[in-house]
């Protein structure tokens, strides 16, 4: 289950760190095609969303001992949106290290001809 999935169909997520299973995708073609599967799917749960669940309360916890609880909207911000952003950054670090020009994310980069 994905987050934002476990964010708006659950109370909340318990996670158990010793039966995680992270996405080991053998090609790029097969890693792109589960992104894409989890945008559509992502999109069809937040269709489904009511604008009052946005402010209900979801907790995640680890074994049972939560971590927190904070109003859905927060929440899906917070480990979705904030969450890919953080690593558009990281990559876009890794590459100018790599010397390979940065494609534009939210419009042209200094890499891109103007």
């Amino acid at each position: 289950m994905r987050w934002t999935e476990a964010i708006f169909t659950r109370d909340e997520l318990d996670l158990d760190p010793a039966t995680f299973e992270p996405c080991r995708a053998a090609s790029v073609p097969e890693l792109l095609s589960t992104f894409d599967a989890d945008v559509a799917r992502c999109g069809q749960v937040l269709a489904l969303v009511a604008e009052d669940d946005l402010g209900r309360p979801w907790r995640l916890k680890v074994k049972g001992r939560q971590l927190f609880e904070r109003p859905r909207a927060a929440v899906f911000r917070d480990l979705t949106l904030s969450h890919l952003i953080h690593h558009r950054g990281q990559l876009s670090v890794y590459l100018r290290l790599l010397e390979v020009p940065v494609p534009g994310s939210y419009g042209p980069t200094a890499d891109e001809p103007g």
